[in-house]
């Protein structure tokens, strides 16, 4: 949830709402008059309003959130390549549309992936098995993956561009479907009407929106 801004390069890009919880303790006879002393026995925090937009919209010299750069990083090492990591068919960055529009995909003296590793060591923490963090690299991979697709209205519907297929092909193996029923809820929005179901062709803008 954090990501580089123009005023910080660690910005939370979410809201936090704290609740600390107290135990009153008793205090002689003060208790009953109400001044008894209470202490701290426990927090909890919630995030709320992840900055969404982000992910398909960065400004000048900004960076997407953390972990897409990470990722990245981390599947280009040549270890990665027969490891879960390989099986991602993540590329540099550099060609990603959501990474490289800020024009910050790289930066000097920055290391992503040893940035990776501490990302894992903080998952280890909080008890994520690995199953369930390569679920989430799977959703990550995609996302990056759809985010390139390009679309075109050829007159009689909007047709994904045959020079971006390839990343409809990695998406769709990521997220279990075939590249044909992914394209499909892409440039096709599906409307139940009484007993019937209609297809709507969509525009190239609203196809791209609907990545």
């Amino acid at each position: 949830g954090n990501a580089k801004t123009i005023r910080n390069d660690n910005s939370s890009r979410f809201g936090k709402f704290i609740q600390l919880f107290f135990e009153r303790s008793e205090c002689g006879g003060l208790e009953e008059a109400g001044q008894g002393s209470a202490h701290l026995v426990g927090a909890a925090i919630q995030t709320y309003l992840l900055e969404k937009s982000r992910i398909v919209k960065i400004a000048a010299n900004e960076r997407n959130f953390h972990i897409f750069y990470q990722l990245c990083a981390a599947a280009q090492l040549p270890d990665a390549l027969d490891s879960q990591l390989g099986k991602l068919g993540l590329q540099p960055a550099e060609e990603y549309v959501s990474l490289a529009a800020g024009g910050a995909a790289r930066e000097e003296g920055k290391d992503d992936h040893a940035a990776f590793l501490r990302t894992l060591r903080a998952m280890d923490l909080v008890g994520l098995e690995e199953e369930e963090r390569l679920e989430m690299f799977r959703l990550l991979a995609a996302i990056l993956h759809l985010g390139n697709l390009k679309f075109s209205w050829t007159g009689d519907g909007c047709k994904l561009a045959s020079d971006t297929r390839r990343w409809l092909e990695k998406a769709s193996a990521l997220l279990g479907c075939t590249a044909e029923q992914l394209e499909e809820v892409l440039v096709r929005r599906q409307i139940r009407a009484a007993m019937e179901t209609v297809r709507m062709e969509l525009s190239e803008e609203q196809a791209e929106a609907s990545r």
